[in-house]
């Protein structure tokens, strides 16, 4: 079984890969065939332990999105948004984006593999990285280039003469500033160098300005902020390299014939604008007063994803309330929401302890990061490759401190049961051992 985890990280370590391949060959979405293979290999790695009478692992944050997924089904039933759906029922089903999830986390939660692997996975996500930076500065001058086209013809709603998507339009919409900051944390976290870890900042901005879209630069920026003070204690010359960067980063965008002014203008200020209602605040706007006006009618059990002829007369042609938070409320109701929300914040504690154990926050600022995104997004995307790779790295030093912590232990007039070992703050909330 080792093996064949091995096997299953490496394959979702090349998501991206695969996800131009398949859509470019095959005409196969990359979450449909990655969901089933998530689904089909949480039960046979949930079968193989119990057949072994190893234990499993299925924290609260599980049993909340699980909770939440057979809601989201009901109400979704129950007022026909399935039938509006791009998906057929059976997909909408099985490959749902709130089911595949609970699959691909209870994997992390339970995999067996050597830390050394990680010497091999920091090298592709290396090279995953460096190959998102290059294509998305060369799309800035060839409107396109490595683009999924039918995704362009899909989406007509985002303008792409402004914001550029680098290699993830074969996986998704929001993958673009999803999945690469977390990549971009884990690198940064895991690369001792100094000069590495710059040259990975000054990546991870660029590619954050070149998508030209504010959400991914407020998340780039929060992220390296946090983990650069965070790993040292805050020093004057630590302080001066940070009023440094960004005079070295407008440099960097200067060389690479970026117009500074212009994405100020046209992004920041939206002045290319006409009016205030076409703009993306405007969309905000319109959404947020739609849902104060549709939500106190179905507040406990929601409405359902779709969209109905009341909610249609206030946002007009958005095909959604554009505010991910006010969505989930509009669609799943207080009910759902206590689901989901509750999901979300033991999912993001259960980070926060094992991130202040390792002393590794990177998973823990990237979740964050894509927690505050969604306030300008719509679907909460946590079957993810970035958020695999940075999640597992995370578990896995977990795991090993606390294992080492429990060999070290001597018995002498007690005995400490594996997982109830407790030193300082340091509690492990695996229930037994590994």
């Amino acid at each position: 079984m080792k093996l064949f985890n091995k096997y299953f990280v490496f394959a979702f370590l090349l998501y991206p890969l695969w996800a131009w391949l398949l859509m470019a060959y095959l005409n196969i979405r990359i979450d449909y065939l990655f969901g089933a293979l998530a689904m089909g290999y949480a039960i046979l790695m949930f079968v193989t332990k119990v057949s072994k009478n190893k234990p499993i692992v299925f924290p609260n944050y599980l049993v909340f999105l699980f909770l939440f997924y057979l809601y989201s089904l009901f109400i979704n039933t129950l007022s026909d948004s399935i039938e509006v759906s791009h998906k057929g029922p059976i997909d909408f089903i099985f490959l749902n984006e709130h089911l595949t999830p609970v699959f691909l986390l209870f994997i992390v939660e339970n995999i067996e593999i050597e830390p050394a692997i990680f010497r091999y996975v920091k090298p592709i996500a290396l090279l995953i990285f460096i190959v998102s930076v290059v294509v998305i500065v060369i799309q800035y001058y060839v409107p396109f280039f490595g683009m999924y086209m039918t995704f362009v013809t899909q989406t007509e709603y985002l303008d792409f003469s402004k914001r550029l998507f680098s290699i993830y339009s074969w996986i998704s919409t929001n993958a673009v500033g999803i999945s690469f900051p977390f990549i971009a944390a884990y690198l940064y976290m895991n690369y001792r160098n100094e000069l590495m870890k710059f040259m990975i900042a000054m990546g991870a901005l660029l590619y954050a300005f070149f998508t030209q879209t504010r959400y991914i630069i407020l998340s780039m920026v929060l992220i390296l902020s946090f983990l650069y003070f965070k790993e040292k204690k805050l020093t004057l010359k630590r302080v001066f390299v940070v009023l440094l960067i960004p005079v070295i980063f407008y440099v960097f965008l200067t060389i690479f014939s970026f117009d500074v002014m212009e994405f100020f203008y046209r992004r920041v200020l939206e002045d290319d604008h006409t009016n205030f209602e076409t703009s993306s605040a405007g969309s905000r706007v319109s959404g947020f007063n739609a849902f104060i006006n549709i939500f106190p009618e179905q507040p406990i059990f929601g409405n359902g994803e779709k969209v109905t002829p009341a909610l249609r007369k206030l946002i007009g042609e958005d095909p959604f309330i554009h505010i991910g938070y006010l969505h989930y409320l509009y669609a799943f109701g207080l009910l759902g929401c206590f689901f989901f929300f509750s999901f979300c914040y033991t999912f993001l504690r259960r980070i926060q302890k094992m991130s202040k154990a390792t002393k590794d926050y990177s998973c823990f600022i990237a979740l964050i990061g894509f927690l505050l995104a969604n306030w300008t997004l719509v679907w909460f995307r946590f079957f993810d490759f970035g958020l695999f790779i940075c999640f597992l790295s995370l578990v896995t030093k977990y795991k090993s401190l606390v294992q080492a912590k429990y060999n070290a232990v001597t018995y002498r007039d007690y005995q400490i049961l594996p997982g109830q070992y407790q030193d300082n703050k340091l509690i492990s909330s695996f229930p037994t051992k590994f």
